[in-house]
């Protein structure tokens, strides 16, 4: 019976949730994720677990923070003066807001506003979690 390899494409449903249970993604509405193995198209440990699996097997595994999002990192708080800020700019706190730096774009939550500053967090909202998946590969494509 053929196995998952690194190079591969394969198909795969998955469901992904939070320690306390809580589902944050899942293919059950969408149908099989198709990714090439190896391509970074998918977390390392998502991968290694389907690496020797077979179509229909079925895996749980945890990840990480440092095998997901990252380790929450105090170093991307950022405090901007306001008028870096377009005049019509308007936040609040919670926001979610996309910031530029040296021409790419940043997803940024707005954690607090001051008279002349707002300030910034630039780690993803999923970062320092660990998480849990249930994958069942669907397919091997030739």
């Amino acid at each position: 019976m053929t196995t998952a390899k690194m190079g591969d494409t394969v198909r795969v449903d998955y469901t992904g949730w939070f320690e306390d249970g809580e589902v944050f993604d899942t293919t059950a509405d969408t149908g099989p994720l198709e990714f090439i193995m190896g391509d970074e198209e998918v977390f390392h440990g998502i991968e290694n677990a389907i690496v020797g699996m077979s179509p229909g097997g079925k895996k749980t595994v945890t990840l990480d923070p440092d095998d997901a999002f990252g380790e929450y990192d105090k170093e991307l708080i950022y405090e901007i003066d306001l008028d870096e800020f377009p005049e019509d700019f308007s936040a609040k706190v919670d926001d979610e807001i996309e910031i530029v730096i040296n021409d790419d774009d940043f997803p940024a939550k707005v954690i607090e506003i001051k008279d002349e500053t707002i300030v910034l967090d630039l780690n993803n909202p999923l970062a320092g979690q660990s998480f849990k998946f249930d994958i069942i590969l669907t397919e091997i494509k030739a």
